[in-house]
């Protein structure tokens, strides 16, 4: 039996399990990746109550994503208190910390900054420009 990859590969694109996000190209829809696959909302199923539809019946598949002929459009965390939340470790550009938001200095520091994220995966994928970031705007 063949291993489901879906997991990695949404971590690969920036992104959670179940999370849901818009490609620019697409404006105002919704889009999400399962364990099952790429999926999108379609608001007009069932006179208007909307149902989640395989991607493929637009004409998308999870290889567009991975390819880059869409962009994705991360949704805007908005945390809550006592909703877990990721940023990078303070002292490392490498690692990942988990936390929970408590309304504290360092929550909204984090979050000011650009560096807090609903979901790991988010986080990992934005270390990589994080760590440009600061460290070509702190040597000028």
């Amino acid at each position: 039996m063949e291993t489901n990859v879906i997991s990695e590969v949404v971590e690969l694109l920036g992104l959670g399990l179940e999370q849901e996000f818009q490609l620019e190209e697409f404006e105002g829809d919704k889009f999400k990746i399962t364990k099952d696959g790429f999926f999108y909302w379609d608001a007009d199923f069932n006179d208007g109550a909307g149902a989640w539809g395989d991607a493929c019946e637009i004409d998308l598949d999870l290889a567009d994503l991975c390819v880059g002929r869409f962009t994705i459009v991360r949704p805007t965390f908005e945390p809550t208190y006592g909703k877990m939340y990721y940023h990078p470790k303070a002292n490392d550009w490498t690692k990942v910390m988990q936390e929970v938001w408590c309304n504290t200095p360092s929550d909204f520091a984090y979050k000011a900054a650009g560096m807090a994220f609903e979901t790991e995966s988010e986080c990992v994928y934005a270390l990589r420009t994080l760590k440009d970031k600061f460290i070509t705007s702190a040597e000028n």
